[in-house]
């Protein structure tokens, strides 16, 4: 039981988990953060081009106004994730603190 546990403590599992809000059984993404980035573009490109093969490649129209949507949403997500990290930081030491506390006693 605890090494399936310790199997789900890490960063994909646990923003899954906060945006979502249960557990995710989608596998862990293989990696670097711009390889992971940059794979999700080409594919969401290539699914796009796929779905409408009439649309020009020389006419980024399409895809500057998908690029500023992704670009917002990544925006308001990160803002959310920085302060939920800040939260949960502050949580943690609020918990350790009063842990202490109650050693001390």
């Amino acid at each position: 039981m605890l090494s399936h546990i310790l199997a789900r403590a890490n960063s994909q599992c646990i923003t899954k988990y906060l945006i979502y809000g249960h557990e995710t059984t989608g596998s862990i993404e293989k990696g670097s953060f711009d390889d992971r980035i940059d794979n999700s573009f080409n594919h969401f490109y290539q699914q796009l081009k796929e779905a409408y093969p009439y649309l020009k490649e020389d006419d980024d129209t399409l895809f500057d106004l998908i690029n500023e949507l992704v670009t917002n949403h990544s925006e308001v997500y990160f803002e959310l994730g920085f302060l939920s990290g800040i939260e949960s930081c502050l949580n943690l030491l609020e918990g350790n603190s009063r842990n202490n506390k109650v050693k001390e006693k």
